[in-house]
């Protein structure tokens, strides 16, 4: 629903707005507070993750597809 809301808030002002790239992921504890840090300059409208086992799953509103990253390649930063 909310990409749908996004398509039509496009159409009405004429052009995309435009988001920053440097994308990524906060983890919380179930406090929430921050204990890691996923980010990639090259990523762009991540918009949620979910860690299943060594993998980070993310997903966006803007495009119809997920990315798996290995997190032994790409740590976490603390």
């Amino acid at each position: 629903m909310v990409r749908k809301v996004a398509i039509i808030i496009e159409r009405m002002i004429g052009r995309r707005v435009s988001v920053e790239k440097n994308s990524g992921v906060l983890a919380v504890d179930l406090e929430g507070k921050a204990v890691a840090q996923y980010q990639d300059v090259h990523l762009s409208l991540i918009t949620g993750g979910i860690k299943i086992n060594n993998y980070l799953y993310c997903g966006s509103l803007f495009y119809p597809y997920i990315i798996r990253l290995n997190l032994d390649q790409f740590p976490a930063q603390p």
